[in-house]
C-alpha cells in the first residue's frame, strides 16, 4: 500500500477525466447544444416542445438514473472476480468514444447529439464508481483523504490545461480557417482523446490485487454478484445509521451534480450571460477548486471527513440559496 506510482497512476485518471466533465458536459457541450444543435424555438417531441435547457437537463438525469440503476449489482461483479480497474477501463473507453462521436454532431441532429452525450456520460459516471472504490485497496486509511484530495487537484488541474486549451481554439478559430462549430467540435472531440490518452497512465500503474481465485465463467461471475449484491442490500435495509448516510450522500451529491451540469445552460439560456463571460467564470472556478480541494483534503485531516464534508455543504448551501434569487 500507499506506492507512489500506484497512486500517481490512480490521480491521473482524475486529470484524465476532468477534459470531459469540464470541456463537455460544464462549458462547450450546453452552450453548443444550445446554439447550434437544438432549434431556436426549441425541439418537438411527441407533439411537446421542449427547450434546450429541458432537453440537456432529461439527457443527464435519465444518464443517472441508468447508473443509478444497474451500478451495484456491477459493482458487486467487480468486487466478486477482484477487476475494478478492468470495469474502470471498460466504462471509461465507452465515454471516450461517445466523446468522439460528439464531433459528427451538428446543426439539428438533436438525437444523435443526446445518445452520445447519454453515453459518454454514462461512461464518465460509471467509471468513477470503479474508480473511488479503487483507493482503498491502495492507500492505508490514514492517507485515504490526503490522496484524494490529491486525486482531485490533479483533475482540477488536468481539466483548466485542456479546457483552457479548448477555449483558445475556439476564441481564435478564424485565425486557423476554422468555422465556430468546426472548432467547438474539434475541442468536444478532443476532451475524448485527452480522456482516452492519460487514462493509459492509470492502466499501466495501478496493480489490482486479485480478490477472487476462482476460475469462474463470466455467467457465474454476473450470477453471483448479483447474488452478493442482493445479500448487501439486505444487511444495508437493517443498518438504519447506514441508511441515513446513503440516504443523506444521494441527495447532496445529486445536488452538487445538477447544479454543475446545468449552470452554464442556464446562464446562457435564463440569464442570458454571454460566452466569454461564462467561460471566464469557469476557470477562475476551476482554480478555486483546485486549492480548495487540497485545502479541504488536510481540512479532513485535523478535524475529520464529516465535519470537513459538514463545513464544505454549509457554505455551498449559502452560495445556491443566494443564487436562487437571481
Amino acid at each position: 500500500m500507499n506506492e507512489k506510482r500506484q497512486i500517481f497512476g490512480w490521480c491521473m485518471y482524475d486529470w484524465a477525466n476532468s477534459a470531459f466533465i469540464l470541456t463537455v458536459i460544464t462549458a462547450v457541450m450546453p452552450i453548443y447544444f444550445s446554439d447550434v444543435v437544438v432549434p431556436k424555438g426549441g425541439y418537438e417531441i411527441f407533439g411537446t416542445l421542449y427547450s434546450a435547457t429541458a432537453l440537456w437537463g432529461f439527457l443527464l438525469g435519465l444518464s443517472s438514473l441508468i447508473v443509478f440503476i444497474f451500478a451495484p449489482a456491477l459493482g458487486a461483479m467487480a468486487d466478486h472476480s477482484g477487476s475494478r480497474k478492468k470495469f474502470l477501463m471498460t466504462f471509461c473507453y465507452v465515454g471516450v468514444l461517445a466523446t468522439l462521436g460528439l464531433y459528427a454532431c451538428r446543426d439539428g441532429d438533436v438525437w444523435l447529439t443526446m445518445a452520445f452525450v447519454m453515453l459518454a456520460q454514462i461512461g464518465f459516471a460509471g467509471g468513477n464508481s470503479f474508480y473511488d472504490a479503487i483507493l482503498p485497496h491502495l492507500v492505508s486509511e490514514d492517507k485515504r483523504d490526503w490522496v484524494s484530495g490529491k486525486g482531485f487537484a490533479y483533475g482540477y488541474l488536468g481539466g483548466d490545461l485542456h479546457f483552457l486549451a479548448a477555449l483558445s481554439l475556439i476564441l481564435f478559430h478564424e485565425s486557423i480557417g476554422l468555422d465556430s462549430g468546426e472548432a467547438a467540435r474539434i475541442a468536444l472531440a478532443s476532451a475524448g482523446l485527452w480522456w482516452g490518452g492519460f487514462a493509459i497512465f492509470t492502466w499501466f500503474g495501478v496493480h489490482e490485487e486479485k480478490t477472487s481465485t476462482l476460475n469462474e465463467s463470466n455467467l457465474n461471475i454476473v450470477y453471483d454478484g448479483f447474488q452478493s449484491f442482493l445479500k448487501t442490500a439486505k444487511k444495508i435495509a437493517l443498518d438504519r445509521s447506514f441508511l441515513i448516510f446513503l440516504f443523506a450522500f444521494m441527495m447532496y451529491n445529486e445536488g452538487v451534480q445538477t447544479t454543475i451540469m446545468m449552470a452554464t445552460i442556464y446562464g446562457k439560456e435564463e440569464l442570458h450571460l454571454g460566452t466569454p463571460v461564462l467561460m471566464g467564470t469557469l476557470v477562475a472556478i476551476q482554480i478555486l477548486a483546485l486549492l480548495g480541494s487540497l485545502l479541504f483534503s488536510r481540512l479532513a485531516e485535523k478535524i475529520g471527513t464529516k465535519n470537513a464534508i459538514l463545513v464544505s455543504l454549509m457554505g455551498w448551501s449559502f452560495v445556491v440559496v443566494y443564487a436562487y434569487f437571481m
